[in-house]
């Protein structure tokens, strides 16, 4: 074969049947480090492990996760302690935890929980710019305006007509608050343009009656 077609040969981009040896790396992520370990994958083993040596060594942990696992999980192990958890909402709670090493080398679970607040705003809430100590609401096209952006520091916003209930769960009073607003909220759309919320809530209504 003449020099010059091996030169453009090589040239030639790989196709499927012309791979490599090496292995993709995206292709090897895929299959080894993100498969199941005896139906788990390697995250749930970390956290199980960590449970099962809380207040222990944690090199005798790091012995007992590698026995399960593939050597490409082995750093996952470590990383486990560098990494901050978010909080996370759970069954009416809000939980912040995150795993650290103490001074021994033992492993150790930080825990903090906040109970969430359930809270429902009026069906006439409305919060708004105000001057700090007139009160007065910053409306459009008023003087107030220039005003604020000249001093900010006067003005604040507040909760201008309406309220904020909260309630430590979903019982009796938070569902007497809920059908009260949206009753009210009703009324109020009726009261503003009656034939719009008859066609809004009466299937039966056409454009025609009047």
């Amino acid at each position: 074969m003449d020099t010059k077609q091996l030169e453009k040969l090589e040239e030639l981009p790989y196709k499927a049947g012309m791979r490599k040896d090496k292995r993709d790396k995206r292709h090897y992520s895929a299959t080894v480090i993100y498969k199941k370990i005896n139906g788990y994958f390697h995250w749930t083993h970390i956290q199980r492990t960590l449970k099962k040596f809380t207040g222990k060594n944690v090199d005798e942990a790091f012995s007992h996760y590698c026995e399960i696992v593939d050597s490409c999980h082995q750093e996952a192990f470590w990383e486990e302690f560098e990494r901050k958890d978010k909080w996370k909402r759970y069954r009416g709670w809000y939980t912040f935890s995150y795993w650290y090493l103490d001074d021994q080398k033992r492993i150790q679970q930080y825990t903090e929980k906040k109970r969430v607040k359930t809270v429902l705003q009026s069906h006439d809430y409305r919060k708004a710019m105000v001057h700090k100590y007139s009160g007065e609401e910053v409306l459009a096209n008023s003087h107030r305006i220039i005003d604020m952006e000249l001093h900010p520091e006067k003005y604040e916003e507040r909760i201008v007509e309406g309220e904020i209930r909260e309630f430590k769960f979903k019982g009796h009073e938070y569902s007497k608050f809920l059908a009260e607003q949206l009753s009210k909220a009703r009324k109020a759309d009726r009261m503003k343009d009656p034939k719009t919320y008859e066609f809004k809530h009466h299937l039966n209504y056409t454009p025609e009656e009047k």
